[in-house]
């Protein structure tokens, strides 16, 4: 591959004011003025997103070469963005103090997809500490009105310096890690899916940098037909309420495979699944050691296709052997030590050990050890005798770095008060209502995947409790239960699915005061319902709502909000010049 050169850092514009160039506007947004084109940004105004089902409007500007895209909608995720890089600049600069081998001087970035600089000139402009920024497009029609907005918006020398490359981003980031030349922080936002970016990006971040990279092809992720998905991201969606869940955790497990193969981990900050797409913050570590942990954080998912019952299996156990001997150094015992999620059970068979380093422990050697699992799912549902169908592998671990999202909820806020002596950024109360959700929603973090409790009860012909009601009722039987942070009408919880359909069972019991023919009313013999309805009730919940009620009202942060106009929504691809690739910022 031929050596694409490195441009020296672009000339700021000197003039106190600046004037408008014929034919274009001025998008404000965060402390960015952007140039666009005056007939281009009518259409995006005015756009129709969808005229019919599966049908999208036509837009002329969208199609004709030589423009570039811009999106409204993502106006939260840039705000996102900048709270986050703002955040962790401040972690990476406390880690760096912490070992004293160095001084700070500020992260680097990439932005390798940045068609308008829109994203590059905020992050510039609302970012401290930032000691070299690289915006990257493919297409010349992006990278000469990038030009443009960078000297428009006058971006002063203190703000740090800067590149503007016109390249194929894959043969830049290689380029640049061929110059040995890393960065704290790569950001991708492409149009549709940031694989064929991911094997480069990973390359080029420096060892505990960021990687913040959107997908927004949801319509594979979450596909009916699992081919597409399976063979773009290795894993097979499942069409279920919890599908956008599901897709996170495929593309985690994607993004963590391929930074494995380069003797990488991962450690997710923040993932979200938001509007139409999937934004992700990972932490890229180098560490053979801890790549082979990676066999425990998969699992498949094994979903009723009758019911909603599913249950998820892991790849791989985690456990520590000890060798025990006596004082003059005879062998006298070895005990197995489950870590994780690993249980006694799929540790006392399996097979494909792979041994660890040794670690002496006084009279006893520790060795971590990897194993198949046993494999204890049933062949057909517990609930309803349905038959199961397997889908992912996904990624069962850790979405969300709990500290670090709690850093960053107390940052917004100070954002929020004008406090930090920073911009204030637009979508404040939708951050700030996620950020909460998710922090609630920690204390199941360890539970992949979601039910919609209003299906179950439409599916047995009752009533929805209160929400009140419900979660006394999962807490009376010992059970945690949380709206997740994504969808207010799907519930995450540790309770196996047969007694969450027990406690739907006993909810209607309770609700018909226990008159078999008001439960059984409407419904069929040999239905869904009627399976699941002859299964014994095996719990007895308490469904009394006081102290939980008293608990919502001290917790009264708004955690769902509506969207903020119509049609919200993805608008369509963009084409730039000399038959580039999609354009999308």
């Amino acid at each position: 591959m031929e050596d694409i050169p490195q441009q020296p850092p672009v000339t700021r514009a000197r003039s106190a004011s600046q004037s408008v160039p014929a034919g274009y506007r001025v998008l404000n947004e965060g402390l960015a003025k952007i140039l666009y084109k005056e007939e281009k940004l009518a259409v995006d105004e005015n756009n129709k997103i969808r005229t019919a089902k599966g049908k999208r409007e036509a837009n002329d500007q969208n199609e004709t070469r030589g423009t570039v895209f811009y999106n409204p909608v993502q106006e939260f995720n840039r705000d996102i963005s900048i709270m986050t890089i703002r955040e962790f600049s401040k972690l990476r600069q406390e880690e760096i103090a912490a070992k004293g081998r160095y001084e700070f001087k500020g992260i680097s970035i990439l932005e390798a997809l940045a068609a308008t600089g829109l994203r590059s000139v905020r992050y510039l402009k609302e970012i401290e500490n930032i000691k070299t920024l690289v915006a990257n497009d493919i297409d010349p029609t992006a990278t000469e009105l990038m030009k443009k907005n960078f000297d428009y918006n006058q971006i002063q020398s203190e703000e740090g310096p800067y590149e503007i490359h016109t390249a194929d981003a894959i043969d830049l980031m290689n380029s640049m890690r061929k110059d040995k030349r890393f960065f704290d922080v790569v950001d991708l936002d492409p149009y549709g899916t940031a694989v064929p970016f991911l094997e480069s990006a990973l390359s080029s971040i420096a060892d505990g940098g960021l990687l913040a990279v959107t997908f927004t092809d949801m319509a594979v992720l979450c596909a009916r037909n699992p081919h597409v998905c399976f063979y773009k991201y290795g894993a097979a969606p499942l069409s279920k309420d919890y599908c956008h869940e599901l897709a996170l955790r495929i593309v985690l497990k994607m993004v963590s495979e391929m930074a494995n193969r380069q003797q990488k981990y991962i450690e997710p900050l923040l993932s979200l699944t938001v509007d139409f797409y999937v934004r992700l913050f990972i932490r890229v570590r180098e560490g053979a050691k801890p790549c082979h942990e990676s066999i425990t954080k998969y699992s498949h998912v094994f979903q009723c296709l009758d019911c909603e019952a599913h249950y998820t299996h892991p790849m791989g156990v985690h456990y520590v052997e000890e060798t025990h001997f006596d004082e003059g150094g005879k062998k006298t015992g070895k005990v197995k030590h489950p870590v994780g999620a690993a249980s006694e059970q799929q540790i006392a068979g399996g097979a494909g050990a792979a041994e660890e380093a040794e670690e002496a422990l006084g009279t006893s050697k520790s060795r971590d050890k990897y194993k198949l699992p046993q494999f204890k799912l049933p062949s057909r549902c517990r609930v309803c005798d349905g038959p199961l169908v397997m889908g992912g592998p996904i990624w069962n671990g850790k979405i969300h770095s709990v500290d670090f999202v709690k850093r960053l909820m107390q940052s917004v806020r100070l954002n929020q008060e004008g406090t930090n002596g920073l911009h204030k950024v637009k979508t404040h109360e939708r951050i700030t209502a996620i950020l909460s959700a998710i922090i609630d929603e920690s204390y199941l973090e360890n539970t992949p995947l979601s039910y919609s409790m209003s299906h179950i009860a439409s599916t047995l012909k009752v009533g929805n409790p209160k929400k009140t009601q419900l979660i006394a009722g999962f807490n009376s039987l010992g059970y945690l239960i949380t709206q997740t942070y994504y969808d207010p009408k799907l519930f995450k919880t540790n309770a196996p699915p047969e007694v969450i359909y027990d406690i739907f069972k006993a909810w209607k019991n309770h609700v018909y005061g226990g008159d078999q023919e008001k439960i059984m009313k409407n419904i069929a013999e040999g239905s869904l319902a009627h399976r699941i309805m002859q299964r014994d009730i095996s719990v007895k919940p308490n469904f009394n709502e006081e102290q939980v009620q008293l608990l919502i009202q001290i917790q009264k942060t708004k955690k769902y909000l509506p969207n903020p106009e119509p049609n919200w929504g993805p608008k369509g691809r963009a084409i730039g010049s000399n038959n580039a690739g999609p354009i999308k910022k």
